[in-house]
């Protein structure tokens, strides 16, 4: 019954995050400190946003009265006992979830089912705001790298540049447009490389680790040397295709887009 209650606690911190978009685990206020508010100050929060029904939140009430008595009260260690110390909450529990044994174990079972779920849907709702979040990470980490970026496609691009025979390819430009459009279509490629990479680093450890190693990188060739240590560290993360040994696979792959009159034979 403690567990039970535990998890509705922990549940509603989490959505609570969720709505701040704190994308951090160390908080003050939505931790196990002695700083943190109650769950009776959480399930407030979400009925004032309009998150949970009278009912609903009445539920939540009933599971945090019970959860007290079983915790605090040394004479409550039975259903009988919570009965005779709290009767008004124990009726209330057996009229709002009856079940044909007219068992007080069983009701309490569906009452916590019942909150459980309405927390689990109200989470949904809010996981969208953590997503983005989580996406403005990334995409700054990009754009603090984006001269970086351009740099290595501009040079890789001039050596292919230089290796181009224009007759190898099926294309209606003439070579100075079909050079514009690979440099496009590799700067993309990059961009979108550097971002998958970032979001498997992200996927390959807990979330504070990876943001503080970000926040503590000096500049941006750091995050490269952190990447190259994770690559080896979690490499069962990682596709083939970030070896050195697919480079050129890669390269060719600049070229390849169905929807244009560009594609290699």
């Amino acid at each position: 019954m403690l567990e039970k209650a535990l998890i509705l606690e922990e549940l509603s911190s989490h959505i609570i995050k969720l709505i701040l978009r704190l994308v951090w685990d160390e908080t003050k206020t939505l931790s196990n400190k002695s700083t943190s508010l109650s769950f009776k100050n959480k399930i407030d929060l979400l009925f004032d946003l309009q998150d949970l029904t009278k009912d609903e939140y009445n539920y939540l009430l009933k599971i945090m009265e019970v959860r007290n008595q079983f915790a605090h009260n040394f004479n409550c260690n039975l259903w009988e006992d919570f009965k005779s110390i709290n009767p008004k909450s124990y009726e209330y529990i057996k009229k709002k979830f009856p079940n044909e044994d007219e068992s007080f174990s069983t009701s309490f079972r569906d009452l916590f089912n019942a909150s459980h779920n309405k927390l689990i849907d109200i989470e949904r709702k809010y996981l969208n705001g953590f997503d983005f979040e989580i996406e403005k990470i990334i995409t700054n980490e990009i754009f603090q790298s984006i001269d970086k970026i351009i740099e290595e496609t501009v040079n890789h691009w001039v050596n292919w540049c230089e290796e181009l025979d224009i007759d190898e390819f099926e294309t209606k430009l003439n070579e100075e447009e079909f050079k514009i459009d690979a440099i496009k279509k590799m700067l993309v490629l990059k961009f979108l490389k550097y971002r998958d990479k970032l979001y498997k680093v992200y996927h390959a450890l807990e979330f504070d680790e990876f943001r503080e190693n970000l926040r503590r990188k000096e500049d941006d060739i750091q995050i490269d040397e952190y990447v190259e240590r994770l690559d080896k560290k979690y490499e069962f993360v990682y596709n083939d295709e970030w070896d050195e040994g697919t480079k050129e696979v890669l390269e060719d792959d600049y070229l390849v887009n169905e929807n244009t009159d560009t594609n290699t034979r």
